[in-house]
């Protein structure tokens, strides 16, 4: 091994670092998809309890009324967690996508 590291060394001071930006766009793109999936929770999810946050959205709806202040309230809200994760991660983002399109 490289200068007496073991395999797990070697992993989380090479390998690690080196896959860092990559990895984070994977969470990100990953959170982001899992945070969207509106159709299939719409379609499989019956009870209130288990409702996801944007099917949850659509309760401030009704057939001939939409409650618009406490629909934008909840919009904000819902936004939130989405928000922080990009711009914790934002740096990574650019990098990850970056990564394999410059050479040199």
């Amino acid at each position: 091994m490289i200068e007496g590291c073991s395999v797990w060394c070697s992993m989380r001071h090479i390998i690690l670092p080196l896959c860092a930006p990559i990895l984070a766009t994977v969470v990100i793109l990953t959170f982001n998809g899992s945070w969207n999936e509106f159709p299939f929770a719409l379609v499989l999810i019956n009870k209130n309890a288990l409702k996801t946050v944007p099917v949850a959205l659509t309760m401030f709806t009704g057939a001939y009324t939409t409650n618009y202040p406490q629909l934008v309230a909840a919009l904000g809200i819902a936004i939130m967690p989405v928000i922080a994760i990009y711009l914790a991660f934002s740096k990574h983002i650019m990098r990850g996508m970056t990564a394999g399109a410059v050479k040199g």
